[in-house]
């Protein structure tokens, strides 16, 4: 079977088919709530987008009309866009090379700077962590609402221990494509913080399901991109593939839009909940193929060869020249990584036009679109397949 970074990453044949004919009640739908507030330490609400539930993140901070948020100006299209459906304004701050994320100085320049600045988003990029301690003591002095971006990050314990979307004001989490936990669809929102009887009247009374071809969609998504994979090797999966693509049976993660409050189906939260049982073996297996990665790829690819303790591993990055010849060679041996986090500061680059970031805003961000790749390290990719992109790899590199 050929190798992908996403196209269904998360899943194998069981899991597909399983996904075909799953079921849930309210009861589940309960029970995920319940796991997620004993999780984090707050009232929990669920979502069918994760981007919905940043968005409402945003809108139960209650922050002033035109407040500024600051973003990792290396992230997804999808923050952009909940932060301006939210009615703010996306402030972006340029990483740290070694980490993908910014830095504590440079949230607090720009704090200091900008008064406008009123919420801080933190995405702990890859599941590596950010310097939340410091980040943390900056929101404190400037009075900045703190929210945890999980993302990449779920399971992930900072440095000083803590378990990520144990310390912000409020907490996104997606359950989407190719994320750590994989339901297809989906999302949840942890406030810890007092809200409005006017923002919970306003979810209340804009509830609504996921539309039918919606949930046709993520039930036969999982099976769909499995077989495609099956068979890419024949050349089956590849005309399947485009096929599945004009039908609108293979979305992209950032398409379609979020507004109301689309609710959790139960069928997702029995997934939701059947996963993060197992959350613990996915991030054993994460570390072990990055760990591979760390010791057999040549080092000067590498961001920061140590392990990192705590981190979640959603796929490792290393930093390479010749970008598009590697790609194209490794697809030549059956290894398909070109779908990049990120190869746009404000990712994908199709979205970058409805954003206001400028060219120049983040430069350090865009030399790492430039030149970085990820490693998979999802379930299908075993010790000899981690081991035969690590060879790939070497090889190219000592051209």
């Amino acid at each position: 079977m050929k190798i992908f970074n996403s196209l269904g990453s998360n899943y194998d044949f069981k899991s597909a088919f399983n996904h075909l004919f799953s079921h849930g009640s309210q009861k589940d739908y309960e029970q995920l709530r319940q796991s997620l507030s004993e999780r984090f330490g707050g009232d929990a609400f669920l979502f069918y987008k994760g981007r919905e539930a940043l968005k409402q993140a945003l809108l139960a901070a209650d922050l002033p009309k035109d407040a500024s948020v600051a973003i990792n100006g290396f992230t997804c299209y999808a923050v952009d866009e909940a932060v301006t459906k939210a009615g703010l304004n996306p402030m972006y701050l340029d990483i740290d090379e070694t980490q993908l994320h910014f830095t504590a100085d440079t949230l607090r320049k720009i704090a200091e700077q900008d008064s406008s600045l009123k919420a801080v988003i933190v995405q702990n990029t890859l599941g590596y962590a950010c310097d939340i301690v410091e980040i943390e003591k900056v929101c404190k002095e400037y009075d900045l609402t703190l929210i945890e971006d999980l993302a990449h990050s779920l399971g992930m314990h900072y440095p000083d221990g803590r378990l990520a979307g144990t310390v912000g004001d409020y907490v996104m989490l997606t359950f989407g494509r190719d994320k750590v936990i994989d339901a297809v669809s989906g999302g949840a929102l942890i406030i810890r913080k007092n809200v409005s009887d006017k923002w919970l009247n306003n979810l209340q009374n804009n509830r609504h399901q996921p539309t039918a071809r919606q949930r046709l969609v993520d039930r036969t998504y999982p099976f769909s991109t499995w077989s495609i994979r099956a068979t890419y090797g024949i050349g089956v999966g590849k005309v399947k593939q485009v096929f599945l693509r004009k039908l609108g049976f293979l979305p992209r993660a950032t398409d379609g839009s979020f507004d109301g409050f689309t609710d959790l189906p139960p069928s997702y939260a029995r997934e939701i909940n059947r996963l993060l049982k197992a959350l613990d073996k996915n991030l054993i297996h994460r570390q072990k193929i990055a760990t591979i990665y760390r010791s057999e790829l040549n080092k000067k690819l590498l961001l920061n060869s140590k392990q990192v303790d705590g981190a979640v591993e959603l796929r490792l990055p290393i930093r390479v020249d010749k970008r598009h010849k590697l790609l194209r060679f490794l697809k030549a041996s059956g290894i398909n990584i070109a779908d990049i986090w990120y190869d746009a500061p404000i990712a994908p680059p199709r979205f970058m036009r409805q954003t206001a970031y400028r060219l120049g805003n983040c430069p350090a961000s865009e030399v790492a679109c430039g030149s970085l790749i990820n490693l998979p390290t999802h379930i299908n990719i075993n010790e000899e397949k981690a081991r035969k992109i690590v060879g790939k790899i070497n090889e190219f590199t000592k051209v």
